[in-house]
């Protein structure tokens, strides 16, 4: 098996260590940024994100508003159907900006101790893995995710009247055919799923990696991403049929007294098409 890292992750990520250089300005999406923050609304958010027609599209049915969706009816405009969700955005939208006001405003919950779980759904072809990994040029969620943390722990440090020792580790497995594999290391290509006493879900065999910096991770991450599994469907012909899951383990403990311990994790999830597998012809998932 080819173990190259990925082009991906061949780039310079230099521009990275200052996040807030490359920072979207405009003050009309920013606006949204403040119901991830609101305490008072749901624990689960559903975010929208429109891709970019195909060539062999039609013209669009859709309208965008900020927090809502319309698709339109040409033959009807009385049969309109419009949707709610916490945000949406549209087809001219950053990676930068996706991560500004929709997943950097979470992280601080993991160095506090609590779990997070982000993950893209959609049908093959919607930009669900664009959106989660990205390009050299033009990162996604998982590289700006482990960079934004290293980010925040420093950030911490110069605040925190207690110093505190860190640990960031990070598992990679994939779903695939109802089996699970490690995709740091790939001979493990069928690993159980077992439950806790509290209901935590364990996987026993994962594999993890200690990180200290953005450059550790890439070492890493670039040979496991070669291990996922890629298939050919009616659908897409380089379509992923598998899930990707992206565990990041943050331990925070603190060096004098009360020696307080915080585990936080964050899940980063790339899920397989959600399309009707009668028209794709996968198998399995």
């Amino acid at each position: 098996m080819d173990m190259k890292t990925p082009k991906i992750f061949l780039a310079e990520f230099d521009w990275l260590d200052q996040p807030e250089a490359r920072e979207v300005q405009n003050t009309e999406t920013r606006t949204k940024t403040f119901w991830i923050m609101n305490k008072k609304q749901t624990k689960v958010n559903v975010v929208v994100r429109l891709r970019p027609a195909l060539k062999t599209d039609d013209k669009s049915c859709v309208f965008v508003d900020g927090k809502s969706l319309e698709i339109f009816n040409h033959r009807n405009v009385n049969e309109n159907i419009k949707y709610d969700f916490s945000a949406v955005y549209d087809i001219n939208t950053h990676q930068q900006t996706i991560y500004q006001e929709c997943v950097k405003p979470q992280l601080l919950h993991s160095l506090n101790g609590q779990n997070v779980s982000i993950f893209a759904y959609g049908p093959t072809g919607a930009g669900k893995t664009h959106t989660m990994l990205g390009s050299a040029t033009d990162p996604g969620v998982i590289p700006r995710v482990i960079n934004g943390i290293f980010h925040l722990i420093e950030e911490q440090k110069k605040t925190d009247t207690m110093e505190w020792s860190e640990s960031v580790k990070f598992s990679y497995l994939e779903i695939y055919n109802e089996k699970v594999m490690d995709l740091l290391d790939p001979k493990d290509t069928d690993l159980p799923i077992r439950e806790d006493t509290e209901k935590n879900i364990l996987i026993p065999g994962l594999g993890e990696k200690e990180i200290h910096n953005f450059d550790e991770f890439k070492t890493y991450f670039g040979p496991a991403s070669n291990n996922r599994t890629v298939a050919a469907t009616k659908l897409n012909e380089r379509s992923s049929r598998s899930h990707s899951i992206l565990l990041l383990k943050i331990k925070r403990t603190q060096k004098s007294a009360p020696y307080k311990t915080l585990h936080g994790k964050i899940y980063l999830i790339d899920l397989a098409g959600s399309e009707d597998n009668r028209r794709t012809g996968n198998k399995g998932i």
